[in-house]
């Protein structure tokens, strides 16, 4: 997953407080005076009882697929999911009104970027 998807995702209101091991976040890193321009890395939590509260303002959480996936409601459904041409496609039904589902067909580079412009498209309400 890029920083824009898991920016949106935040943005959106996704879940950003479990701090366990193995956890991955994007965090800006660099020293500009030492002439390192700040720049977005990946880190990967390997002590959650270690706590810095500037670090965590900026710290946007890399979801798991699981996390994605739980993260949605049971009234929508992700109906398959397969890999064709080198990207993987995933088509989603969402009961918007009750009787007929809402179809829509997500694509990305990863089972996760998939997942998450579905939660994007339809599943923002949820967790607001």
């Amino acid at each position: 997953m890029n920083y824009e998807l898991a920016k949106k995702l935040k943005d959106a209101g996704f879940p950003q407080e479990t701090k366990a091991i193995g956890d991955k976040y994007f965090q800006k890193m660099g020293h500009p005076r030492m002439g390192i321009p700040l720049q977005w890395a990946v880190f990967t939590v390997i002590d959650p009882t270690i706590n810095h509260p500037s670090l965590e303002e900026t710290m946007i959480k890399i979801p798991t697929l699981s996390e994605l996936i739980e993260t949605m409601p049971l009234y929508g459904s992700l109906e398959f999911m397969r890999r064709k041409g080198g990207g993987w496609y995933v088509r989603d039904n969402t009961y918007t009104d009750g009787t007929q589902p809402t179809q829509s067909l997500s694509e990305g580079t990863t089972l996760e970027e998939c997942v998450a412009k579905v939660f994007l498209t339809h599943f923002l309400y949820i967790i607001k």
